[in-house]
């Protein structure tokens, strides 16, 4: 007798409901992005129990006839999609024919429906209960497709000792009408759980109106928007402004092709964005909607239809990144004494503030001038984005004074700022550095004796791998015997204090960025050489250097934050000093 057998046609219908309906939001999932393929203006969910004991879906979607609604309920049977070629080009959001026999096979299912084609209003009901024969009677119903689903997963226990609570299970099916109701503003979403309503968002004129419609202006404020376009890739989105962030990721969210997705490598742009652009331990609310063309993007991934596959992850990755950057530093705004955040204090050895470009010693004190530039410099290097036509001026900045060798006093347009002068000076350096890299310029400052540096065995990988990067930033290091190292040079902006310890930074920075593209590196490697080489805290600072440091950090192109994303300035206007002094 052979031991391999075909497996029953029960037995394969629950491993493929496995495959689709993991929990009680998949379910409902499945059946929303039926009712959104089904054109459907209103869709109304309620579910009890988590939705383990009862599920109903309802649209007033296309509906079906008698004979359609009897093939929905076999297995690959769809209206999506007919050939092999379908595959590569599919714009709905199922395509596979196997949601609702997944779930039948699971579960007490009920499906209503009607085409509308009737005069009287007469509809079809077909009642199947965990893979059985189903069974059919005539009933009434408008236009439209009602689903209910009853005692989910009661022939698999094994399957319900897995699920989560009552209540976590609900969230999660909170989560997937949340994400189907921001990729679909037109359409309008109603969700009870237990009798009550937990939302109702009635189509909205576009996605920025649908999103504080769901989440509320309170919880978000003003949203920037933003878009951007790379080959067959097309990207419109929405943040935060800010200091709007929150503790985590939950108002993160990414479509594609209008599909909520979950991709690793664009989830790691977003953090990698808001890590460059806010503070590392905060999150902005990012709701991205990325637009591919047929044959850009491959949907037929995953049962469940959550991950996607680009022709070009490495251009998508990009966009985002850039993109959200962008759109993040745009929405800053100086942070007001009343809603600093705290952050983590970090401490730095002295170093003086220096300017590559500054007068030597015993020069008359000014503004330093620059070389005179040829055509070719005034150019924008590669990947780095040019200040837009009529972009505002350096603000009027006067200093008053140092408070504790640490923070400047100053006077500005819009009243009294505290600026830090370690973060104004490390951003200055940071686009200074990224700039330079960027134009292909290497400026280098040799030291007067080669100093040796022992690697550890993860870094000599490192230097092997991006030895081209540490050169284009203007260290010089010669290879000696075994793990061992000369450096003979350090980048222009850097201070030889301990040119060892400024390497290894360098190094850990550069494999933190891991394979990321050359601008990300080029990034990182800057702001490590900043932070390494910027003026640090409790130094006191000569009037003269103070005005250089404020001139030279008002003209960059964020001035709020540090590269690590820590504030570096603080700002009191005139209004809430006189309303504190109770002038006024």
């Amino acid at each position: 007798m052979p031991r391999i057998h075909k497996l029953p046609s029960a037995v394969i219908d629950r491993i493929a409901a496995g495959e689709v309906v993991e929990r009680p939001a998949s379910a409902v999932k499945e059946l929303v992005e039926n009712a959104l393929d089904a054109g459907a203006s209103r869709i109304d969910i309620e579910i009890d129990g988590g939705g383990v004991d009862r599920i109903l879906v309802r649209d007033d979607g296309s509906g079906m006839t008698s004979e359609d609604a009897r093939l929905a309920l076999e297995r690959h049977a769809t209206s999506k999609i007919s050939t092999d070629d379908d595959l590569a080009r599919v714009a709905t959001y199922g395509f596979r024919g196997e949601a609702l026999p997944s779930i039948a096979a699971v579960s007490k299912l009920t499906l209503t429906t009607s085409d509308g084609s009737s005069p009287d209003a007469a509809a079809v009901r077909i009642r199947s209960d965990f893979g059985g024969r189903p069974s059919r009677e005539v009933a009434a119903r408008p236009r439209g497709t009602d689903v209910l689903i009853e005692s989910l997963f009661e022939t698999t226990p094994a399957r319900r000792k897995f699920l989560a609570s009552v209540e976590a299970e609900a969230r999660a099916v909170a989560v997937v009408v949340t994400k189907a109701a921001l990729s679909n503003p037109s359409v309008a979403f109603t969700l009870r759980s237990n009798g009550r309503e937990t939302m109702d968002a009635p189509a909205a004129v576009d996605r920025g109106s649908r999103i504080l419609q769901v989440f509320g202006r309170s919880t978000l404020g003003e949203l920037e928007t933003f878009d951007a376009r790379s080959g067959s890739l097309k990207l419109a989105g929405y943040a935060t402004r800010g200091s709007v962030t929150f503790p985590n990721r939950r108002y993160q969210y990414l479509f594609v092709n209008g599909r909520p997705v979950e991709d690793r490598a664009l989830s790691k742009a977003i953090s990698q964005a808001s890590r460059d652009a806010i503070r590392i331990d905060r999150h902005p609310a990012v709701f991205l909607y990325l637009t591919a063309e047929p044959g850009a993007v491959d949907v037929n991934v995953s049962p469940a239809k959550t991950q996607v596959r680009f022709a070009d992850a490495a251009t998508a990755f990009r966009l985002v990144y850039h993109a959200l950057n962008s759109a993040l530093v745009a929405g800053k705004e100086e942070r007001k004494l009343r809603s600093v955040p705290s952050g983590d204090v970090v401490a730095e050895s002295p170093a003086p503030y220096r300017d590559p470009f500054a007068v030597p010693p015993g020069a008359p004190v000014g503004l330093p001038t620059p070389p005179p530039a040829s055509p070719k410099d005034t150019a924008p290097p590669p990947g780095v984005v040019p200040p837009p036509e009529g972009a505002k001026r350096p603000p009027d900045i006067q200093p008053i004074g140092q408070h504790r060798e640490s923070y400047i006093l100053a006077s500005g347009e819009e009243g009294l700022l505290i600026i830090d002068q370690h973060a104004a000076h490390e951003r200055t350096l940071y686009e200074r550095i990224r700039d330079r890299i960027a134009s292909g310029r290497m400026l280098s400052q040799r030291l007067l004796l080669r100093v040796l540096f022992e690697a550890t065995p993860e870094e000599v990988e490192t230097l092997a791998a991006r030895f081209a990067d540490l050169a284009a930033a203007g260290f010089e290091i010669e290879p000696m015997s075994g793990r061992s190292y000369a450096i003979a040079a350090l980048p222009a902006e850097s201070t030889d204090r301990d040119p060892s310890e400024t390497l290894r930074m360098a190094l850990a920075s550069l494999a933190d960025a891991g394979s990321a593209d050359e601008p990300l590196r080029r990034d990182k490697l800057a702001a490590s050489i900043a932070c390494r080489s910027a003026v640090t805290i409790r130094y006191h600072l000569a009037p003269e250097e103070i005005r250089r440091l404020i001139a030279d950090w008002s003209r960059t192109q964020d001035r709020f934050t540090c590269p690590h994303g820590r504030p570096v300035v603080l700002s009191m206007s005139e209004e809430e000093l006189e309303k504190y002094f109770k002038r006024r």
